[in-house]
């Protein structure tokens, strides 16, 4: 029996074999990894804990679906930093979180990406040391329930910025050092650290901001849909510059006098101490009309113009004096 030569030498058909081993199995490792717990230990860095057989790469979509058969996990551990392109959760119904497992881990995600799909439940969180972005990160989060994240997000390869979509809650918990931005476009972005937004400037194109008993700066604050701040616990929101898009409003809510506060230097179109035009009847805070807004010039604070403690105090004041006047020139009569 004969063979065909191929007209290549044995050895270099072996180094073109080894070649395009070495070319194409990243190309086979890519592409969607579905966590299952294979093993059985809860490690991100075992390859038989996801389908297929493989620890995600660089351009590798992690998947992480509804609880079923050993995929249960109250804790996945990085043990080592990891990883991915983008983290999906896929109608996940129950609670975990990713964690260090060992030591301080980063786990970067190269287009920064998250999703949280509307058939999802309970809390999830991120909570490995450092959350590093490797692009600009669309977090498209639904469900209900909510996603943590209280690792420190920070970037690399440039400023890298954050968009929150999607009707669900999404919680940042950490001094948090990108600074490409974040948009709030839709449901709910909670702040539980003064720093979680961040160096960059913030746009609401839609949804609400929540500050959980924060004290948050920012250097620019635009708002260019309707949209909502809200003022959850004692909590202080306090801009250098600050525009709002016409035809837009926003909502203050859980607002309390004397108690929370909205301050901005710069103001684009506003006019201090002044009440009833726009761009200041453009936001309203709840129990009080548009109307009432106000921008003070003696302190910079957004309000409405309700009486402040001080002013109360005069008035009783001036009460007792017209009380006590009114009892002497009835005596003055008897």
């Amino acid at each position: 029996m004969q063979t065909r030569s191929t007209g290549y030498p044995r050895w270099l058909s072996i180094s073109l074999r080894s070649v395009l081993v070495v070319v194409f199995l990243p190309c086979l490792l890519s592409g969607q990894t579905v966590w299952d717990n294979g093993n059985g230990n809860n490690r991100w860095g075992t390859a038989n804990n996801w389908n297929p057989n493989a620890v995600p790469i660089s351009s590798t979509d992690v998947q992480f679906n509804a609880t079923d058969d050993n995929a249960t996990v109250s804790n996945i551990e990085l043990r080592g930093d990891q990883v991915a392109n983008s983290i999906t959760f896929n109608n996940v119904d129950d609670n975990f979180s990713i964690i260090n497992g060992t030591g301080s881990r980063t786990l970067t995600l190269t287009s920064g990406d998250i999703t949280r799909t509307a058939g999802s439940s309970g809390t999830q969180s991120l909570a490995m040391t450092t959350l590093t972005l490797g692009g600009d990160a669309a977090m498209n989060i639904a469900g209900t329930g909510s996603l943590t994240i209280s690792s420190v997000i920070n970037e690399t390869g440039g400023a890298r910025s954050l968009t929150k979509s999607g009707a669900g809650e999404l919680i940042l918990s950490a001094a948090n050092t990108f600074s490409g931005g974040v948009t709030v476009s839709a449901g709910t972005l909670t702040l539980s650290n003064a720093s979680a937004l961040g160096t960059g400037n913030v746009t609401l194109a839609g949804g609400t901001l929540k500050l959980s008993g924060v004290s948050v700066s920012v250097g620019t604050l635009s708002v260019t849909g309707n949209s909502t701040i809200d003022f959850s616990g004692v909590s202080t929101l306090n801009l250098t510059n600050f525009s709002i898009s016409g035809g837009v409003t926003l909502n203050i809510i859980n607002w309390t006098a004397a108690s929370d506060f909205f301050y901005t230097t710069n103001w684009t179109g506003a006019t201090k101490d002044v009440m009833g035009s726009a761009p200041m009847n453009q936001i309203t805070f709840s129990g009080f009309t548009a109307a009432e807004t106000g921008w003070d010039g003696w302190d910079n604070q957004i309000r409405p113009r309700v009486p402040e403690p001080s002013t109360y105090g005069v008035m009783f004041l001036g009460g007792l004096v017209g009380f006590f006047g009114w009892r002497r020139r009835r005596h003055r009569r008897v």
